[in-house]
């Protein structure tokens, strides 16, 4: 189902204007009804507004057109912006429609659907088989499971022995035990099935310019009802990725499942990269601004800050980033990131690593998505300092776009002693890098020389200036005894990109007063953020 406030729309659009009826069901204001109907506009155009909390309970579109709509469904708040209810230019075929209740989407495709819809054509002959393997070129990027079938003039249905797809543009099939057509002529199609509990299913997955995510259920001859269902898996959100640890442990090859080198004409890598509006299908086909698809961790190099202790394991992420014309691979040290953050400095939380030789300048106007995640130890005994984990469970991940983990603990250095009060003042302080909602945790260490003894701690947001910053949290501890007081204190809050988060320390008494640092015990004071969403 879909809520709505009262004021909130329901909008849509298809290829061709008044060629897709639709027709909206609900609940208006708790009452049972018929909430709208008509056809889709050929630019996005209202469909149904809500006059109260109403409850959309179904939405069926038909195409009643000859040809494939593209169609999409959004909802438009009353004071903001129209957003999509499904994925983009969703295919549906001529005499087809379209059932969404607000989580799953079902196509029938209707009597009329032949399963050349969703097959791609070609024509042979004995003259194109070399050896029983007929080469077929093709415009699109398949991953298919099964054997695929010749199907020929006569309906005659072939099944091949192998299938081997050499490139995005190129496929054998291997007809070395088949006498097609008694070795006459063959004219016909080939279509890639997967037998699922005995019926057919043929899957036409994506090209570069359009994406139809939809599994088809194809009864070769003589079909009735058939099905599209929409997938929006993961898996279909990265194509033909592999991470490869190269022999230089240091380095990471961005390489492609199907060529196992770095990505070609032939070998394409595929990615959904959310631009704003909504996944887009980008593609890495060559070189781009001179990368070479492959990440060098220098030595010496303590990217992001996050340390040299002798066998600790680290985590990167890599990214794609989007310029507008290609795809530039990146390494950053924290998931979540969605622009491309413009450091330039290693050790930042921000810091993207370019893939060696990219000529490309960084620029936070320019979407990014994270596509994988590897581990590394770096340890600055050793030769090289960095180890990219090549096996296990810390061996390179294909993953798009994991929650973010950004977050760590920072301490205060050293110790401050004084012979008067300390006066609240930021003793740690961190500028976050990615915008979300944050839990705060800080400890305040210290004690004075005298029988009576405050420290106190706080938390304040915003702000690089202390005085100036947000107080979010404040704790203090009072004692009669010259003992060390720990004070702790937490918040949790909103925070964006460039805000400073300080931890507040004092201690007032007589005498020495102290607030404790690494120097006198690891984490005496510290603060520790952690982004939760």
């Amino acid at each position: 189902m879909i809520a709505l406030d009262s004021g909130d729309k329901i909008q849509g659009d298809a290829t061709t204007a008044l060629e897709v009826d639709y027709t909206i069901h609900g609940l208006d204001n708790n009452a049972l009804k018929q909430l709208g109907d008509g056809q889709l506009p050929a630019a996005k155009g209202d469909l149904y507004t809500a006059d109260s909390v109403d409850v959309i309970t179904g939405i069926t579109l038909v195409n009643t057109g000859t040809l494939h709509n593209h169609v999409n469904l959004y909802l438009l708040p009353a004071s903001g912006t129209a957003r999509r209810l499904f994925a983009k230019d969703l295919l549906l075929p001529p005499g087809a429609s379209l059932h969404f209740d607000g989580k799953v989407i079902i196509v029938d495709p209707g009597s009329g659907y032949t399963a050349e819809n969703n097959s791609y054509v070609t024509t042979f002959n004995n003259g194109n088989l070399v050896a029983g393997i007929l080469t077929v070129t093709h415009d699109f990027q398949h991953q298919y499971v099964g054997k695929p079938v010749i199907i020929d003039n006569n309906d005659k249905v072939v099944e091949a022995d192998d299938i081997d797809f050499k490139s995005i543009t190129q496929l054998d099939v291997d007809l070395t035990s088949q006498v097609a057509n008694g070795g006459g002529a063959i004219v016909g199609t080939w279509r890639v099935i997967v037998m699922d509990s005995g019926t057919p299913i043929s899957r036409d997955l994506i090209d570069d310019a359009a994406y139809d995510a939809s599994w088809a259920s194809d009864q070769i001859k003589g079909a009735s009802r058939k099905r599209i269902y929409t997938e929006m898996q993961q898996s279909l959100l990265i194509r033909n990725l592999k991470l490869v640890v190269n022999v230089a442990v240091n380095k990471l090859d961005v390489f492609t499942r199907t060529g196992g080198a770095a990505p070609d004409a032939s070998n394409p890598v595929v990615i959904g990269i959310p631009d704003g509006n909504g996944i887009v299908w980008r593609t890495r086909a060559a070189a781009y601004l001179s990368g070479t698809s492959q990440f060098i961790m220098a030595d010496a190099a303590n990217y992001w800050s996050k340390g040299s202790l002798d066998a600790e394991i680290k985590t990167a992420y890599v990214y794609a980033i989007w310029d507008g014309t290609g795809i530039i691979w990146a390494l950053g040290g924290y998931a979540g990131f969605t622009r491309c953050p413009a450091s330039t400095t290693a050790t930042d939380d921000d810091f993207f690593l370019l893939e060696d030789g990219s000529t490309y300048t960084k620029a936070v106007t320019e979407y990014c998505v994270c596509v994988g995640k590897i581990r590394y130890q770096y340890d600055i005994a050793d030769t090289p300092d960095h180890t990219i984990q090549a096996t296990v469970i810390d061996a390179p991940q294909i993953i798009w776009n994991p929650k973010s983990d950004y977050g760590y603990q920072k301490n205060l250095a050293t110790t401050v002693t004084a012979g008067a009060d300390i006066a609240s003042y930021s003793a740690v302080s961190i500028v976050v890098k990615q915008s979300g909602l944050y839990v705060i945790t800080g400890k305040v260490s210290g004690k004075a020389d005298v029988t009576s003894e405050n420290v106190d701690a706080y938390i304040k947001t915003g702000s690089a200036t202390y005085a100036s910053a947000t107080q979010r949290s404040y704790g203090q501890i009072v004692s009669v005894v010259n003992s060390t007081i720990n004070n702790h204190v937490g918040a949790v809050t909103l925070l964006n990109v460039g805000d400073t988060i300080h931890l507040g320390a004092a201690v007032y008494g007589g005498s020495t007063r102290t607030l404790y640092g690494d120097n006198s015990a690891v984490g005496f004071t510290h603060l520790y953020f952690h982004r939760i969403d």
